[in-house]
């Protein structure tokens, strides 16, 4: 699918409806399943494009998540661990799975809000930290 399709893929959630297209030489009766890997059904389904936007993501929650473990602020720095450590977690997961339940999704779209706002408390309070150092020292 992805040879015939590498732009734009098949479209999102065709994947099973065109696999029959793409079968040659196994018995009409044999059982049949979408693929077991998130990574190869969203480069199938959205192309080139919509994969590279897809590792993107996950490329940009990590460097946001790491970012915030540099900050060395103990308690950002503990939650932005366990969404990492989260992350890497799902990440090992779609290589065998399809990920396609609403919660499994939800998750990413959790995990990213939450290292965006866990990043940018962490920054207001250093510059609230900051701003009473430079009052205390006038």
């Amino acid at each position: 699918m992805i040879g015939s399709h590498p732009i734009f893929g098949v479209g999102i959630n065709n994947f099973g409806i065109v696999l029959k297209d793409y079968l040659y030489g196994l018995p009409p009766s044999s059982w049949l399943y979408v693929v077991h890997s998130k990574y190869l059904m969203t480069w199938a389904e959205t192309g080139t494009v919509g994969f590279f936007f897809f590792l993107w993501l996950l490329y940009a929650m990590f460097r946001k998540g790491l970012q915030t473990l540099r900050l060395k602020m103990p308690f950002y720095s503990v939650i932005a661990l366990g969404i990492v450590a989260g992350l890497a977690g799902l990440s090992t997961h779609m290589l065998g799975d399809t990920f396609q339940g609403r919660s499994e999704v939800m998750k990413l779209g959790l995990f990213a809000a939450l290292l965006v706002g866990i990043y940018n408390l962490s920054q207001s309070g250093n510059q609230l930290e900051d701003q009473s150092i430079s009052k205390s020292s006038r």
